[in-house]
């Protein structure tokens, strides 16, 4: 009997009787078959939690682009369901399998990678308690804390098996075609219009900015996955099923009229290229750093001509809409994001140090906005999201700090993923790491244009990408001290 109240046996029957009971309060005014339904469900999927997680991870990897976000649950609480729910499920039980004695990998830990988003987790916190508006941050805080545990921890473990890193953009892959039929078949009633993209994805995705983006992430690993089985001629018919994926993918990122998104796959597929001549990464360094001051320094004289001309909302064709990207003239879109930006800086400027807060962006940048900058679709009420840039939201909710952090893991994984792909060998790896890699990079340059790292369809990609980059380089780091 000792024996057994020690084992996992019975760590599972106590969560599963509280989350049972739990049920029982949740759904009281259901019938009784319903709640036995929800009973046995409930059992099952703890079972399969507690002693094979790794089928949870696959089920939320496949759920993630499925789930739909409801709000007011409970006091304004969102959650985005399945996805969200499986992942605190899980995140409970390993919590209580680490306490009962789990072993986790200490090099896992020790890794730069690693290190630098526990500090990114404890800013975080941090900040929350000198946040303007604490219940909004607490809320924001606990949501990013469960994606780097689950997405970043977990994925790392799930994904030790030399094949298992291309489950990502697989099972994602497998979640997303559902969405991407449904958007198209929407869209198709339209005759494809863009004017009639924005909300074609929808319940699945809340915008077409979104959907661009999480396709972006895909892309290159199935460009890559073809280009290169074709160049090691390891192509074959078996493969068609990935290829007519890859087509519609493409389809629907096109369809998407996200032009940022479109950005970031063309700058994704251009480190590609130049990954191909073996460019060490203080050159792709180089290269960012003078842009940006190029850009900073020039940005007083660009902006003197946005206010000329009158603003429109929508471009009339797919080529007019890309090369809207850089009218800064006519466009009210990207008006609109330089007001954001500019409101960004102020709220940096008031509080540099730990910011408003997670979160609080759209409850506090309306009074920082100026009619010099204002345009015809801004707003006072706080309704319209962040700052429109991973970047400036980072700074303006928190801090100097929390921009640093972000942007040292920035280096440190585009560095680790560069030196990764220099020295694998083997054509299947390399393939995962491209896809890894080069999927952060259209998070990374998606993010100059808006923020999604909030969602878990977009983090569970961007942690997982992280996961994949971390095993590798342990693996390596391991391999050549034993060598």
């Amino acid at each position: 009997m000792t024996k057994f109240i020690h084992s996992d046996g019975f760590l599972a029957v106590i969560v599963s009787l509280i989350l049972i009971l739990l049920g029982y309060v949740g759904v009281s005014s259901a019938s009784y078959p319903t709640i036995g339904f929800i009973s046995i469900a409930g059992l099952a999927t703890i079972f399969l939690a507690y002693f094979y997680p790794k089928y949870i991870c696959y089920a939320i990897i496949i759920a993630a682009p499925l789930s739909i976000n409801l709000t007011g649950i409970s006091g304004g609480l969102a959650l985005s369901l399945p996805a969200e729910g499986l992942l605190g499920l899980i995140l409970l039980l390993t919590g209580i399998k680490l306490f009962a004695g789990l072993k986790y990998d200490k090099d896992l830990l020790k890794h730069p990678i690693t290190i630098i988003l526990l500090l990114d987790i404890l800013w975080l916190w941090i900040t929350c308690v000198y946040s303007t508006i604490p219940e909004v941050s607490l809320k924001r805080a606990i949501l990013k804390t469960s994606f780097i545990f689950g997405f970043y921890f977990l994925f790392y473990h799930v994904f030790q098996h030399r094949s298992k890193g291309h489950s990502l953009f697989i099972l994602t892959a497998v979640g997303a075609l559902i969405p991407i039929i449904y958007a198209i078949n929407n869209h198709a009633a339209y005759n494809f219009a863009q004017e009639d993209s924005f909300e074609m994805s929808d319940p699945f995705y809340e915008d077409h900015t979104l959907y661009g983006a999480c396709l972006a992430f895909l892309v290159p690993y199935f460009l890559v996955f073809i280009f290169e089985q074709w160049k090691n001629g390891k192509f074959s018919f078996r493969w068609i099923p990935i290829t007519l994926f890859t087509v519609i993918l493409l389809f629907a990122e096109f369809l998407s009229y996200s032009r940022a998104a479109w950005i970031s796959v063309f700058v994704a597929l251009g480190i590609y290229v130049l990954t191909k001549f073996k460019i060490k990464p203080k050159i792709y360094f180089s290269a960012a750093a003078i842009l940006i001051v190029a850009f900073v320094i020039q940005f007083g004289t660009i902006y003197q001509n946005i206010r000329s001309g009158n603003a429109q909302r929508k471009a009339d064709s797919a080529e007019t809409h890309l090369s809207s990207v850089t009218d800064l003239k006519s466009n009210a879109s990207n008006l609109e994001r330089v007001n954001r930006w500019v409101c960004a800086y102020r709220m940096f400027e008031e509080k540099p140090i730990l910011g408003w807060g997670a979160g609080t962006y759209q409850f506090q940048y309306a009074k920082f906005q100026s009619n010099e900058f204002t345009t015809m679709i801004s707003v006072n009420s706080g309704d319209r999201g962040n700052s429109h840039s991973e970047y400036l939201t980072l700074l303006s909710e928190e801090g100097f700090v929390g921009l640093l952090l972000f942007i040292l893991l920035i280096i440190y994984s585009f560095a680790r993923g560069i030196k990764l792909l220099i020295e694998e060998k083997i054509v299947k790896n390399k393939i995962v790491i491209y896809g890894a890699l080069l999927g952060l990079i259209t998070f990374y340059s998606h993010g100059l244009f808006n923020a999604f790292s909030d969602y878990e369809k977009m983090s569970i990609m961007v942690y997982g990408s992280l996961a994949i980059i971390t095993l590798f380089d342990v693996r390596k780091h391991r391999a050549t001290n034993h060598s």
